[in-house]
């Protein structure tokens, strides 16, 4: 008894224990009996001892299991109070999330809708930056390109590939003005305001083409962070520009040849009125008096002359009339030999059904003098 009891609560120690204070007094109370101790001998107390150990062991396992029990229930215990804490709080979070989001809800649509109108915007300035005939473009400090308009791709030869790849600026200039436009790119980012300055554009093709680039600079927090800008195809300006050149140069010629013609035409009417008064003196059997008709003829085609470099001076109005072709160069033949010269033979053949033409006949006269005396260089 005293060993099962001292095993059940104090375990294996106290099991055995109790087996050795137990032999002696089995001993002394069996010797005050009068019985002898431990009929079986020495195998009593090993079985005491044995059985201390046995019951200690099976006391002590009692007892972790009580103790494992005891916490294992304190544990959750204290779990369900955890989980009652943590469902406290996720209601309380949840009516918070709630009362947020009443709150929030006005605020989210706002959002919403100050967002589907930045997408409007967005989308119309690339409608309209897409619309114009100009380039329009972004870069930033480095001079990468970060935005470009259909025009760009399309006048340039490049693809927005390449824009997400980094494309530079300073490859759409060629090569000679490339160090000037970065100089300009850094006054512009420094604040210097741009007017407009031309420059040779360079193609992905290698061709290139006069421009002229209109920019600002992109600044945020007082820091530059690019620039934007137009660039303008000047091509069909230059070309207007060179047109205006040849026309201004022609004017000054056509002025010089109507000044040349005014006193030709005086010139010929001296020798006109002379001639005519040379063969009123002169009988027309004469052979004076037929040199003198060829000069009269000769006159009246050099005041024809005169008359187109005064029409092509702008001071005299051109005179169509119905001719014949065939008569115009029957009329021309003598002067055109005289012309050429006596080196070159010339023939002339023409049309019996040729059909009339209405023109200014001192051009036409002019047109066939001037492809007489071309083909005469020619040869």
């Amino acid at each position: 008894t005293y060993v099962v009891v001292a095993a059940q609560y104090w375990g294996t120690r106290g099991g055995v224990l109790a087996a050795v204070f137990t032999i002696p007094l089995n001993i002394f109370l069996s010797r005050s009996e009068g019985l002898d101790a431990l009929p079986l001998g020495w195998m009593g107390p090993i079985a005491l001892i044995v059985g201390g150990l046995v019951l200690g062991r099976m006391g002590a396992l009692k007892l972790r299991f009580q103790t494992e029990f005891g916490e294992r229930m304190q544990a959750e215990e204290e779990l369900k109070k955890y989980q009652k804490h943590l469902q406290n709080l996720v209601e309380l979070r949840t009516s918070d999330l709630s009362m947020t989001n009443t709150w929030l809800h006005p605020e989210i649509g706002e959002r919403k809708l100050v967002e589907a109108a930045l997408r409007d915007s967005d989308k119309r300035f690339r409608e309209l930056a897409d619309f114009l005939p100009q380039t329009v473009f972004e870069i930033d400090v480095e001079g990468r390109i970060t935005i470009a308009n259909r025009n760009a791709m399309v006048n340039f030869g490049y693809t927005q590939y390449d824009l997400d790849r980094g494309l530079n600026a300073s490859q759409m200039i060629v090569p000679e003005d490339r160090e000037l436009a970065m100089q300009q790119i850094m006054k512009v980012m420094q604040g210097e305001s741009s007017s407009g300055r031309e420059y040779r554009a360079l193609r992905r093709d290698g061709s290139s083409f006069p421009v002229i680039i209109y920019s600002n600079s992109i600044v945020k927090d007082g820091t530059p962070q690019g620039l934007r800008g137009i660039i303008v195809d000047i091509t069909e300006h230059k070309r207007l520009e060179q047109e205006l050149f040849r026309s201004q140069k022609m004017e000054s010629v056509g002025r010089l040849a109507g000044g040349v013609a005014h006193d030709l035409n005086n010139f010929l009417t001296t020798i006109v009125g002379y001639s005519e008064l040379g063969m009123m003196k002169l009988e027309p059997t004469q052979p004076l008096h037929k040199d003198l008709e060829e000069i009269l003829r000769a006159s009246d085609r050099a005041a024809k002359l005169t008359r187109q470099l005064l029409a092509f001076s702008r001071r005299q109005i051109t005179e169509p009339k119905v001719i014949n072709f065939n008569d115009v160069l029957g009329d021309m033949d003598k002067m055109l030999r005289h012309l050429i010269g006596e080196d070159i033979e010339l023939v002339t053949l023409t049309a019996e059904k040729l059909r009339s033409v209405k023109v200014d006949p001192g051009q036409i006269e002019q047109v066939i003098a001037n492809l007489a005396l071309n083909a005469k260089d020619a040869m």
